[in-house]
């Protein structure tokens, strides 16, 4: 798999689960007026039960994780240069100010 490729499926599972878990997140700070609290399985919000909505979004931040990893070991190369140059130039920019 082509770098390119493989930097558009990472950031796509990124994406995906990040939509997934703030969205699961979210319905932990829905109003208990806006619960079903009598669902036959329990605590329910847009029909899903609330032990469901846990599920996904632990699964969810995982792969989150898992793909925020992985990102940043495609990237460490382009990580480590630019905090290189970055703290280079500003190394020189201290040198000019003190000398």
């Amino acid at each position: 798999m082509k770098k390119a490729q493989m930097n558009y499926l990472v950031d796509s599972v990124i994406l995906i689960a990040f939509v997934l878990s703030a969205l699961s997140g979210l319905t932990f700070l829905a109003p208990l007026g806006w619960l079903n609290l009598e669902a036959a399985t329990g605590p329910a919000f847009l029909g899903i039960s609330l032990s469901l909505w846990n599920d996904l979004h632990t699964f969810a931040s995982i792969a989150l994780i898992a793909g925020v990893t992985l990102h940043l070991i495609l990237h460490w190369t382009w990580i480590l240069t630019m905090t290189k140059r970055t703290l280079g130039k500003h190394k020189m920019e201290v040198e000019d100010d003190c000398g």
